[in-house]
């Protein structure tokens, strides 16, 4: 029921971020390769779905946008699941239409996020993929605008407001971070700032190779936690750490200043110790702080009776 094609290219995106090679199709049905980053329901779950669908004989419409399906994989697959026992349910098609400003991006990413059990890893990694295309869709809408095409008047719009830069005088610390790409990936996922450093971390790791695209995919898909997908930079500098640590407490057990603990101090090591006790002091104060060391010496001397 769910196949790949190699007509990837016949799809119009900016700039995915670990987009598929193919195109996921199910029930000969192409679908948006940002729908596509999104778990399926299996399982039980999947099962209540059938066997609602079987009692009502009804499915939500599914929708379409340029030939590609945006939401309903779930849906076409339970259909086809009553289809083999040959249960017919009645199921819309109907093509994508923006409400305002919105972005077929927006879209994809609104109902498909708020209908899922994610939990904050998966948002956050998933948000890494869409923050970009959302923000791209929406220059070119507002390049289109000032060409002249027609544009919806936002406040119609029901999408969310527009992501804000990171720059502008005046703004406090707090609304600078907010709106900075950490800040905003953070809040398109409902994620602390935490999260989101974590997943774009991870994906520039993937980007350079250092972590593999299927890590990734599978945190995406609820399967590995962030926590558990680590940079091979950053294990290294873990490696290095360690061994530095290993290092210094080997040296430890080193004579410190050329003085043993296990051993009676040498005139040499005493003379180090004082040069190194009067290397700060001013040269015509020295005198002075002789005398002080002397008084010192003979009230210690006096106080263990030598």
């Amino acid at each position: 029921m769910v196949a790949k094609t190699d007509s990837a290219s016949a799809v119009s995106t900016n700039a995915l971020i670990l987009a598929p090679a193919d195109l996921e199709v199910i029930a000969g049905y192409r679908v948006h390769p940002l729908t596509s980053r999104f778990p399926l329901v299996v399982g039980k779950e999947f099962d209540d779905m059938v066997e609602a669908a079987a009692r009502a004989r009804r499915l939500q419409p599914i929708e379409t946008h340029q030939g590609l399906l945006i939401d309903g994989r779930i849906r076409l697959l339970v259909r086809e699941e009553l289809r083999q026992r040959n249960i017919d349910v009645e199921m819309p098609v109907i093509e994508w239409q923006p409400i305002g400003d919105e972005t077929v991006e927006e879209h994809i990413w609104a109902v498909n996020h708020h209908r899922r059990h994610s939990d904050p890893d998966q948002r956050a990694a998933l948000a890494v993929v869409f923050l970009p295309e959302i923000e791209a869709a929406r220059r070119l809408k507002q390049e289109a605008s000032r060409f002249g095409a027609q544009v919806i008047d936002a406040v119609a719009s029901k999408s969310p407001p527009p992501l804000q830069s990171s720059r502008g005088p005046g703004r406090t610390s707090k609304e600078k971070d907010e709106a900075s790409t950490i800040g905003q990936l953070a809040k398109l996922a409902n994620v602390s700032h935490y999260k989101a450093k974590q997943a774009v971390a991870i994906s520039k790791a993937v980007e350079a190779g250092e972590v593999s695209e299927s890590v990734f995919r599978a945190v995406q898909q609820g399967d590995k936690r962030l926590r558990d997908v680590e940079p091979v930079r950053h294990k290294e500098s873990k490696d290095k750490k360690n061994q530095r640590a290993s290092k210094n407490r080997g040296r430890s057990s080193e004579p410190k200043d050329g003085v043993d603990d296990d051993q009676a101090p040498s005139e040499a090591a005493a003379r180090l110790h004082w040069e190194r006790l009067t290397a700060r002091l001013a040269v015509t104060d020295m005198p002075a702080w002789r005398r002080l060391f002397l008084k010192v010496i003979r009230d210690d001397q006096r106080k263990y009776g030598e």
